[in-house]
């Protein structure tokens, strides 16, 4: 077998991620594909083997899966190893869920079972992720859902367990946390809280954290116990037009007790394929208030709650044509903060 040493050329162009200490995630223009593509590189230690330095790489060129993200090639000079990977203009889920911005109960169902078909593959093979977050999940210029980030992921042993490995502390078991063997349970919690995250928005999930002092600063005590105890993220703290079956799957995927999750992803996205509730209702919220757009059999509904002096007005109306029309039996006004929810509920099972 011949050996043979070879030269790429890549340019830097900007820097999209810090994936941690020893490790950053830049685009680059590929000299010799005269393209562009994202370039992981990730420093040497002296104490790391070759082939722990090329793990990430051969897993993902090894799991090849039309909702995992390909690698291109892989390489290394005196300091770093460099993983190639595609370019994907639309970011991650992340960039879909910050900022103000909200996706739709069928945008989540759509991407969500795209990435759990990936999750699902590499499950099949005897592989657990351990970092499943909404950063890790890329989105191609097809619009498809694509896992990524496989820099923590571990066989099992022949029993399906591991040993705990780190994991991004909001997504972390409280398997992890009590320092018990993982299994493929392990993913499927992150994955809850994942969706979760899709269908609340980041704001609404990390305002959940909690926090002491002055400044704030995390209160890792109390927010390992809420997880451990089931608390975080809170399991009935949900925007109100997201489908009760969701909330459901959810709630299964993110049990405590890893034995009362679901048992695979295939379980998960059966599930999540037969909702047919409130899938295209579009939210949003500024200075002004919150409002939810529903279309439906030609009109476009418009839900709009509007803060009034501690208090809050609910008005509805819809529009078809240009022209839009006062749902006046469904408005109501100067509700106080208890009622909000249930009104806003009743009118969405009615929409």
């Amino acid at each position: 077998m011949k050996n043979c040493k070879v030269r790429l050329d890549f340019d830097e162009i900007k820097e999209i991620g810090q994936e941690g200490r020893n490790s950053k995630v830049f685009l680059a223009h590929d000299n010799q594909l005269d393209g562009e593509i994202v370039i992981k590189e990730i420093k040497k230690n002296s104490s790391t083997t070759p082939d722990e330095y090329f793990k990430e790489a051969r897993l993902l060129y090894a799991h090849n899966h039309n909702n995992i993200v390909k690698v291109n090639y892989a390489c290394e000079d005196d300091d770093n190893i460099y993983v190639a990977m595609p370019f994907y203009k639309n970011g991650s889920l992340k960039r879909r869920i910050s900022g103000g911005n909200y996706l739709t109960a069928r945008e989540v169902i759509r991407y969500s079972i795209q990435f759990l078909s990936g999750l699902n593959h590499i499950h099949s093979k005897g592989l657990i992720h351990f970092d499943i977050k909404p950063d890790n999940v890329l989105i191609s210029d097809s619009n498809e859902a694509m896992l990524s980030d496989f820099g923590l992921a571990l066989y099992t042993d022949a029993y399906g367990f591991c040993e705990a490995q780190a994991s991004y502390t909001p997504h972390i078991t409280p398997e992890q946390l009590l320092g018990l063997q993982q299994t493929i349970k392990n993913d499927i919690y992150q994955a809850g809280v994942t969706i979760y995250r899709m269908l609340n928005g980041n704001d609404f999930f990390y305002m959940q954290i909690p926090t002491k002092g002055t400044p704030p600063v995390l209160d890792n005590i109390t927010f390992k116990e809420n997880i451990i105890k089931g608390k975080f993220p809170d399991r009935k703290l949900y925007l109100p037009h997201v489908p009760q079956k969701i909330k459901k799957i959810i709630k299964k995927c993110i049990e405590p007790n890893p034995n009362d999750r679901y048992d695979n992803t295939l379980q998960i996205i059966n599930d999540l394929a037969s909702i047919d509730e409130n899938l295209d209702i579009r939210y949003t919220r500024d200075l002004s208030g919150e409002s939810w757009e529903i279309p439906k059999n030609g009109y476009v509904y418009k839900v709009s709650l509007i803060p009034k002096a501690g208090n809050f007005d609910i008005k509805v109306c819809k529009t078809k044509e240009g022209k839009t029309t006062n749902c006046a039996s469904q408005c109501s006004n100067n509700i106080d903060n208890t009622q909000v929810i249930s009104k806003l509920e009743a009118i969405f099972a009615t929409l």
